[in-house]
């Protein structure tokens, strides 16, 4: 059961929350063996979801603020995602008539305790990437390239391809590359995986923001691992440019 609220005290600052209650698992059947030589910054998701029923899947405060008509920006505190509270700031530069954005983040983040309450444990770091992304309109592709230190202290770049569909699907692959080895990394060599977004307007007549994600990434290991950033500028932007508002005149006069 999950419970999802945003609440706005005014056009700049808004509150996000999700907190979840897990009515019946067999995650206790599974034995957590982390085994990598890197900080584990992913390896013990089984902890997590084994310590606690009822946990806050996010819970932070964010500013955003325009400057003039293609730069934004999103300050954000609080606790950021499953793993990680901390606090850090976005910047994108999208042009209104062009498909292509420029975006910055950094983050201080701080790794939570497993009950996923408000506790934290003794892991902390920076982390950021520089990102470039391009929507191709006449085939729907979007490419995302990004670079810059990964929660393990890794370097490297993300590569991301994705295809939006007239319905609002959206169905990608990844695979990250950083300066760990395959050795230090572990099995699996690198980070790649593969996911679907699927809008809640495929089932409903009244428009919806929400969506259903789903990723799903052979191994989790702790090498090339971002911070999973909620309600992204890219998101929240994405809609609003020349392109996409022409694609879905029809819908929005509907």
């Amino acid at each position: 059961l999950k419970y999802n609220s945003e609440n706005q005290f005014s056009r700049s600052v808004h509150l996000n929350s999700k907190l979840s209650y897990l009515t019946e698992d067999d995650f206790d059947e599974k034995i957590s063996r982390p085994d990598s030589a890197l900080p584990h910054v992913r390896s013990e998701i089984v902890n997590y979801l084994q310590e606690s029923d009822l946990y806050i899947d996010h819970m932070f405060l964010s500013l955003y603020k325009p400057y003039g008509d293609d730069l934004y920006s999103k300050f954000s505190i609080g606790i950021l995602e499953t793993m990680y509270g901390g606090f850090g700031g976005e910047f994108l530069y999208t042009p209104f008539n062009k498909n292509l954005s420029i975006g910055l983040n950094i983050h201080k983040v701080f790794r939570r305790d497993y009950d996923r309450k408000f506790d934290f444990i003794g892991y902390d770091t920076f982390t950021g990437h520089l990102e470039t992304s391009y929507f191709h309109d006449r085939s729907n592709i979007l490419l995302n390239l990004s670079y810059g230190k990964y929660l393990a202290g890794d370097r490297g770049y993300t590569f991301d391809l994705s295809r939006l569909f007239d319905s609002g699907l959206r169905t990608g692959f990844y695979f990250t590359r950083t300066n760990v080895s395959f050795e230090l990394f572990g099995e699996g060599s690198f980070d790649k995986g593969f996911y679907f977004n699927i809008p809640f307007d495929i089932f409903s007549n009244s428009y919806s923001r929400g969506s259903l994600d789903f990723k799903f990434a052979p191994l989790t290991r702790d090498g090339g691992q971002k911070l999973f950033i909620n309600r992204p500028l890219t998101g929240v932007i994405f809609n609003s440019n020349n392109t996409t508002i022409n694609r879905y005149w029809n819908d929005d006069l509907n």
